[in-house]
């Protein structure tokens, strides 16, 4: 592995790695503004918002960062 391949490879790990992170993020706060006792939202409002939110997260993890790591593995640049 040359050294710009292994550079490359460093910054693919780390956008994998920094969604892996912002999906978990987003699906845990989404949990707990949707069901959370929080009052800083309205009841009619943070119901959506954190489903909204947790929908988004579980996107990411489930879809985004598979494609990515089919994508890069197979050697295609993006």
């Amino acid at each position: 592995m040359t050294p710009d391949e292994q550079a490359l490879a460093k910054k693919r790990f780390f956008v994998i790695t920094a969604i892996r992170i912002s999906a978990a993020f987003l699906i845990a706060f989404g949990i707990i503004i949707a069901f959370g006792n929080n009052q800083w939202l309205g009841q009619g409002v943070r119901v959506p918002v954190g489903l909204g939110m947790t929908l988004i997260g579980l996107v990411d993890y489930i879809v985004i960062i598979p494609m990515l790591a089919r994508r890069w593995r197979s050697g295609q640049d993006g």
